[in-house]
């Protein structure tokens, strides 16, 4: 018994593929389930043709983004990156040793000099500090008075102070010669 539904080839479904839209002379019978199966193919064909073209456009359009990269590349000014300074640390405050007390406990009298900042003037202030005690950025580390000398640490820099080491500036300036009898 032949049935009244004959079966198509796999070439002929390929070539009804590949002639999809172009008209055929010869239609292909209406099978149940090969027009399923051929639209699935319709889609899968359409899906991945869709993805392909979306790649190719996304990466076309990754390399010319930018039209003006070539002169970027060609660095007709001879450019290079900038190179990232470090500022100058800050100078340090002038410390100057005025005095060393020994009343109840030992304390040194600290004249700080700061250095004029953009838009404001030198400034000066006098201490009077223990060991280990702190003002600012000013620290006493130790007070020897037979030496006349104080350790002190300005911003994390260790120094020995003395009178020595400040001749010619005392506190007050420096004092006028005092008048001379006639002879």
């Amino acid at each position: 018994m032949v049935s009244s539904e004959t079966p198509i080839s796999q070439a002929r479904i390929w070539e009804a593929i590949c002639n999809f839209g172009a008209k055929s002379l010869e239609q292909p019978k209406a099978i149940p389930g090969v027009r399923l199966f051929m639209n699935e193919r319709r889609s899968l064909l359409a899906l991945l043709l869709s993805f392909a073209s979306a790649t190719f456009v996304s990466s076309v359009e990754r390399a010319s983004s930018n039209p003006y990269q070539g002169i970027v590349s060609r660095n007709s000014f001879g450019l290079t990156p900038a190179k990232s300074e470090v500022p100058p640390p800050a100078p340090l405050p002038k410390v100057h040793l005025l005095g060393i007390t020994t009343f109840g406990d030992k304390r040194a009298i600290l004249k700080v000099l700061w250095p004029a900042k953009r838009g404001e003037p030198a400034r000066d202030k006098t201490f009077m500090l223990k060991n280990h005690q702190r003002a600012g950025e000013i620290e006493v580390i130790e007070i020897d008075e037979l030496a006349t000398t104080a350790r002190v640490r300005i911003s994390g820099t260790v120094s020995t102070i003395s009178f020595e080491s400040e001749r010619g500036i005392s506190p007050g300036g420096s004092l006028p010669t005092p008048p001379q009898p006639p002879s």
